[in-house]
C-alpha cells in the first residue's frame, strides 16, 4: 500500500507543477492611450500597459508609421515606483516598424506606464485634406493584449464630422466631450492588430505636407488592413502543449508506476 500511495503523490505533484506553468504564462490586460495632439502636428502619448509577467528578462512593444515618424523623450515608470533609464529598455526601428523592449524588472501583475512624443502625427494631403494613420499595435506584436481603449485630443475640440476608420479587430468609435474614443469591442484575439485613420474636418494643426491625395491616402489604409488580415488569418497560431504535455507524462508515470507495484507484490507473495 504504501508504494501506491508515494507514487501517487509523486503523479500529483508532477501534475501541479505542469498546471503551474500554464496558469503562469505572460499577459497583457490592457492597453489604455492618451493621446494629445499639439498645434505643430506632433502628439504627446501617455500608454498604460497592464500586465501579468512571469517569465522570461524583457518583453516587446511595437507599433507601425506609416510615413517618418519618430518617437522622442521616452520615460517608463512601473506601479511599483521604478523609473527605467535607457539601461533598462531598448529602441529599435525596421521597416517603419518601431519596437521598444523593456526590462522585467519584477514578476507579477505589473503597471507600466510609457510617455513619449511622436513628430508628424498628423498630415496635410496636396489636396488639402488633414489625417492621421497609425498602427498602435503591430500584427507581428507576440504579446498582444486583451482590450484595447485610445482617447485621442487636442486644444480643438473632436466632433463627428471628423471621420474614423479603425482597423484590425471590432471596434466601437465615439465622440466625449470633444475627445476620440477608440475602444476594442471584446477581448483581441492573437490574429489581431489596432490601426485608425482619423480625418479632420478643416485645418486644426501645422502639418507636414505629403504628395498625395486623400483618395490614395483611404486607399492605402484599406490595403494595408487587407494585407494584415491575411497575413494573420494565414500565420501558424502559436499553441500550448503544456497542459496535454503534462497529462501524458502523468499517464506514463501512472502506468509505470502500476506495473511496479504489481511486480513487488508478485515478489512478496514469492
Amino acid at each position: 500500500m504504501k508504494y501506491y500511495i508515494k507514487y501517487t503523490l509523486i503523479i500529483l505533484f508532477s501534475f501541479m507543477l505542469f498546471s503551474i506553468n500554464v496558469s503562469a504564462k505572460n499577459s497583457i490586460n490592457s492597453y489604455d492611450y492618451d493621446i494629445y495632439v499639439n498645434d505643430d502636428g506632433s502628439a504627446n502619448i501617455k500608454l498604460v500597459i497592464n500586465s501579468n509577467l512571469y517569465d522570461g528578462n524583457e518583453f516587446n512593444y511595437s507599433y507601425i508609421n506609416y510615413l517618418d515618424s519618430n518617437i522622442s523623450d521616452l520615460s517608463i515608470v512601473d506601479d511599483i515606483g521604478n523609473n527605467y533609464d535607457s539601461d533598462k529598455y531598448s529602441i529599435s526601428n525596421s521597416d517603419c516598424i518601431t519596437n521598444i523592449n523593456i526590462h522585467i524588472v519584477k514578476y507579477g501583475n505589473r503597471i507600466y506606464t510609457l510617455s513619449y512624443k511622436i513628430n508628424n502625427f498628423v498630415y496635410k494631403t496636396s489636396d488639402n485634406s488633414y489625417y492621421s494613420n497609425i498602427n498602435l499595435i503591430a500584427p507581428n506584436l507576440l504579446l498582444k493584449p486583451n482590450k484595447v481603449k485610445i482617447k485621442l485630443s487636442s486644444n480643438i475640440k473632436f466632433s463627428s464630422n471628423d471621420l474614423i476608420w479603425a482597423y484590425g479587430s471590432l471596434f466601437k468609435n465615439d465622440i466625449n466631450d470633444g475627445s476620440i474614443i477608440i475602444e476594442s469591442d471584446g477581448n483581441l484575439a492573437k490574429k489581431d492588430y489596432v490601426s485608425f485613420l482619423i480625418k479632420y474636418k478643416s485645418e486644426y494643426f501645422n502639418n507636414k505636407s505629403i504628395d498625395k491625395v486623400w483618395n490614395q491616402v483611404i486607399y492605402d489604409a484599406l490595403q494595408d488592413s487587407n494585407i494584415y488580415s491575411l497575413n494573420n488569418d494565414t500565420e501558424e497560431v502559436e499553441k500550448d502543449y503544456s497542459l496535454v504535455i503534462g497529462i501524458i507524462v502523468s499517464v506514463i508515470i501512472f502506468v509505470v508506476i502500476i506495473f511496479e507495484c504489481k511486480n513487488k507484490y508478485l515478489v512478496s507473495k514469492e
